[in-house]
């Protein structure tokens, strides 16, 4: 699919998703690049026809992100001949995006399901000893706040803080002598892994592209 799109437009697609998207460099270069994107849906449009597969366009959404929250006014895109959405906040497998990439309503989300998560574990804590509450906590609750970590790890820290409040209850819940990794350095050590697998495997990946090339450090002399 991505072959029959015009040039400056991309594909992301994972299982039955499919995001279409675009860099806008100027004001001026709106109406121009908003055609080479309704070309972009066109084609994808052409391409499920011909190979039988069906899209819903009243389930396809479009958001515009811009960090210096400009008016954009972007004209309106169809699919199928139907209008798409502008909406202010897309999920897309299961992160929520913003137009300013803050990650507010995605991380509020998260710690409301991790504290009502944790609410379980409260309820039954009585019957588990300490241990057993910090591998229910390890395995039941932190997940839930260590999804897709990259992704919105530059959040601002007052909507991080919103996960560090639910594993300071937890770790008054499970008692004393837990021990828990905090959870920025956790966030830091994936990060880190991540660009060492970036740099260091054959790993295909758009963001390698981004990062510098890799120099092995030089053997000290002594």
């Amino acid at each position: 699919a991505e072959d029959s799109l015009p040039p400056g437009v991309h594909l992301a697609a994972y299982a039955d998703d499919n995001t279409l998207y675009q860099c806008l460099t100027t004001m001026e270069s709106i109406g121009h690049s908003t055609e080479i994107l309704q070309n972009a849906v066109d084609a994808l449009e052409s391409w499920g026809s011909d190979w039988r597969i069906s899209f819903e366009p009243t389930k396809s959404q479009a958001i515009t992100i811009d960090l210096h929250r400009q008016p954009w006014n972007l004209p309106e895109i169809r699919f199928s001949g139907v209008p798409i959405a502008e909406e202010s906040h897309l999920k897309l497998l299961g992160v929520t995006f913003d137009c300013q990439l803050s990650y507010r309503r995605h991380l509020r989300t998260v710690a409301v399901r991790a504290s009502q998560r944790l609410g379980l574990l409260r309820k039954a804590s009585p019957l588990l000893d300490p241990r057993s509450r910090a591998t229910v906590y390890r395995g039941f609750v932190r997940p839930v706040m260590e999804y897709c970590p990259l992704v919105w790890m530059g959040a601002a820290d007052c909507h991080l803080r919103r996960l560090d409040r639910t594993q300071r209850s937890a770790l008054h819940l499970i008692g004393r002598g837990a021990l828990l990794q905090s959870l920025s350095l956790r966030r830091m050590v994936a990060a880190c892994t991540y660009i060492y697998k970036l740099l260091c495997s054959d790993l295909t990946s758009p963001l390698r592209q981004l990062l510098p090339p890799f120099q092995a450090p030089r053997p000290a002399h002594v």
